[in-house]
């Protein structure tokens, strides 16, 4: 996740299909200064999770829309860190004491896949 995401131009996009200025978006997010919405905008800065919320709840559209880009770059660096996760678990599964422990991580990943695979 080392490379900066774009997230900008979704929220450009959603603020002007709403009409709404800058300042009127702070103002519905709560901020009291002025930039934030243009330095989420320009991709200079990530919003919080509560900002990123905000926008959600704002435009009423799944974060995972709105913030695509970054979405998706969350989702590959997880997922490979789950890949390695598990990798490490079946090399020492068996050869611990807690292998019972070991095969139930090993089971809720292959039933975690299974749903990832339905809501795709």
């Amino acid at each position: 996740m080392g490379e900066p995401v774009d997230i900008g131009n979704r929220l450009r996009v959603y603020r002007k299909e709403a009409c709404l200025s800058q300042r009127d978006l702070g103002e519905l997010l709560g901020y009291r200064g002025e930039g934030g919405v243009s330095r989420h905008e320009r991709s200079s800065s990530l919003p919080t999770l509560m900002m990123a919320l905000s926008y959600q709840v704002i435009f009423c559209v799944e974060i995972h829309k709105l913030f695509g880009g970054l979405h998706e770059c969350v989702t590959q660096s997880v997922e490979a860190r789950i890949a390695e996760f598990e990798e490490n678990l079946r090399h020492r599964n068996g050869k611990s004491i807690r292998a019972a422990e070991t095969a139930r991580k090993l089971e809720w990943l292959r039933l975690r896949r299974l749903q990832s695979k339905y809501r795709r």
